[in-house]
């Protein structure tokens, strides 16, 4: 037999048990129920509910003469001359969930371990952390007050039918303070509940946005299966020399503004959270509004193009911040290129750099066409039209903390 031959028919094996190990993976975890959409909004009841707020960017409006000396929500002390108020608005973002019985969740966290042949003791709470979110139905129609401090500010609602719900705010301010605490009524005591930290950032200075699978957060691997382990099972692992290269990236730009923007579900917002906090600055994590009904479709999302929903998010960045600079940082297992390409076409003069990391060693069936997607026809082909002095395609970090040095000096 031929090496092509034999090379063909391991992969083909490789795949076939790829899809059989992701058909098994959503009989065990089933399908989510979802509430029926209610044309009344209820708020959320801390004793059978999650809520989790996302940490956000609050960004200038306006500003307007004070001329009083309490506005809604936040008191202000002003003297007779009426100083500038600066408007600030952020968008406020809540995801909603029943809190299921663990005893469902342990059962499917059972069924996997077997299913991958896993230490139950060694994987089960891990699993079922991860997991649970998944699994929990979606709350519809569902509202939560929020705090500045101890004063109400305005109610976040209500959730849509994938549990989710957003709504742009103003916060009346008489100074900059760098974060706002924004929380719930007594949510320090609900672990269920997720409080945010709202950073206060200025139009102008530097900014990045960043993907976070492959870029910054180790997914694919060499295994076809790796998506799901480096997900649910292992211990979330970041790209070597990347956190060093943000925390440098931090300081030779002054504090820019970071978004990371990802195409994961927001299920996975506590995970995605955490690994940040651990390894990366702050920065607003931007994850697609869906939960999945079926759980296992996640891994889908991050295999297939994105472009359309990572261009929304990123045009709503530029909405926020258009006289800063940006500088773009992805990855090769995707597309990355031809979205931050397009982006680099439609805001030429807020673009300043972007950078992409050239992905090896991965399994071929869990990132198809990989000779293609590291050939330099692909990068140019997304790139046409874009200043070759913008773009580059780095293999270690350094390169590039390296070619910003350059740029901020000239």
């Amino acid at each position: 037999m031929s090496k092509h031959k034999e090379k063909v028919q391991k992969e083909s094996a490789i795949t076939s048990r790829f899809k059989f190990m992701y058909k098994q993976i959503t009989t065990i975890i089933g399908t989510k129920s979802v509430e029926r959409v209610s044309t009344t909004s209820r708020l959320v009841n801390p004793r059978y509910h999650h809520a989790w707020l996302f940490d956000n960017y609050a960004y200038i409006s306006e500003s307007i003469k004070d001329t009083s000396t309490k506005h809604t929500g936040v008191s202000i002390q002003t003297p007779n001359q009426h100083p500038k108020i600066n408007v600030w608005k952020t968008e406020h973002v809540v995801a909603f969930f029943w809190n299921s019985r663990y005893s469902v969740c342990n059962k499917k966290v059972l069924d996997i371990c077997s299913l991958f042949g896993f230490e139950l003791e060694q994987y089960k709470t891990r699993l079922q952390s991860r997991l649970q979110h998944l699994i929990n139905p979606v709350l519809s129609s569902r509202s939560v007050a929020i705090c500045i401090g101890d004063a109400t500010r305005t109610v976040i609602g209500p959730s849509s039918s994938s549990g989710f719900a957003s709504r742009t705010s103003d916060i009346l301010l008489g100074k900059t303070d760098d974060v706002l605490q924004i929380s719930f009524p007594g949510a320090e005591k609900l672990p269920s509940f997720i409080a945010c930290r709202t950073v206060l950032a200025e139009q102008y200075g530097w900014g990045i946005i960043s993907d976070i699978d492959d870029t910054i957060k180790i997914t694919i691997t060499s295994s076809p299966i790796g998506v799901f382990t480096s997900t649910f099972i292992d211990d979330p692992q970041p790209v070597k020399g990347m956190p060093e290269l943000y925390s440098s990236l931090v300081q030779l730009l002054s504090n820019p503004t970071t978004f990371y923007v990802s195409a994961s579900p927001y299920t996975l917002y506590p995970f995605l959270r955490g690994f940040r906090d651990d390894h990366f600055p702050f920065g607003q994590i931007m994850l697609r509004e869906t939960s999945f009904y079926d759980p296992t479709v996640f891994i889908t999302n991050l295999l297939d193009g994105v472009e359309q929903y990572k261009l929304e998010r990123i045009a709503k960045i530029h909405s926020w911040f258009p006289h800063r600079k940006y500088i773009l940082i992805g990855d090769s297992t995707h597309k990355d290129p031809e979205i931050y390409g397009e982006v680099a076409r439609l805001y030429p003069n807020w673009v300043q750099m972007i950078f992409i990391r050239r992905v090896k060693g991965v399994s071929e069936v869990a990132c198809p066409d990989l000779d293609w997607k590291l050939s330099d026809k692909r990068f140019e082909e997304a790139f046409k039209g874009v200043d070759k002095k913008i773009w580059s395609v780095f293999d270690g970090p350094q390169e590039v903390e390296a070619i910003v040095k350059a740029r901020l000096q000239n």
